[in-house]
């Protein structure tokens, strides 16, 4: 069995990379399940020592797989997408959230398969705005306020 390993930044706990290595190089003492320590110990040695190794998993453990540039946070056990902007934060179900709340679409809007897209341009333009209604037509995403 492969098993996953996310190399975290020494500084900031940022993703760097994810490797995978051979659960039969990591079997606890017991050689019944795998040792998370001796993957990371495993992952030191194959890898180099100067960052620190987490296990990440597929199955929703640690709320999310890994990816680069994202982050672990030690506090709460769970890895972290990347934040999408600066002034994103972080709400109780460790999701990042605009600044401002997704309207809510009008029945006519859903039935016509309309849906909302962040747009940083926007919020940069007028921070009171933000989220931009777009529509899907034959394959091209069409601005549905335009």
């Amino acid at each position: 069995m492969l098993v996953y390993f996310a190399e975290l930044s020494s500084h900031s706990n940022v993703v760097q990379r994810v490797e995978i290595i051979d659960s039969e190089d990591i079997l606890s003492d017991n050689m019944e399940s795998i040792s998370e320590t001796k993957g990371e110990a495993k992952c030191q040695e194959l890898f180099g020592a100067t960052n620190t190794w987490k296990r990440t998993y597929r199955d929703g453990t640690r709320k999310r797989f890994a990816v680069p540039n994202g982050s672990y946070s030690p506090t709460d056990d769970v890895f972290l997408s990347p934040k999408p902007y600066p002034y994103f934060v972080l709400d109780s179900d460790k999701e990042w959230q605009p600044p401002i709340a997704k309207p809510t679409l009008t029945s006519q809007e859903e039935a016509d398969e309309y849906f909302y897209i962040w747009d940083d341009s926007v919020y940069q333009a007028d921070n009171t705005q933000g989220w931009t209604l777009y529509r899907q037509e034959n394959g091209i995403f069409n601005n549905g306020g335009e």
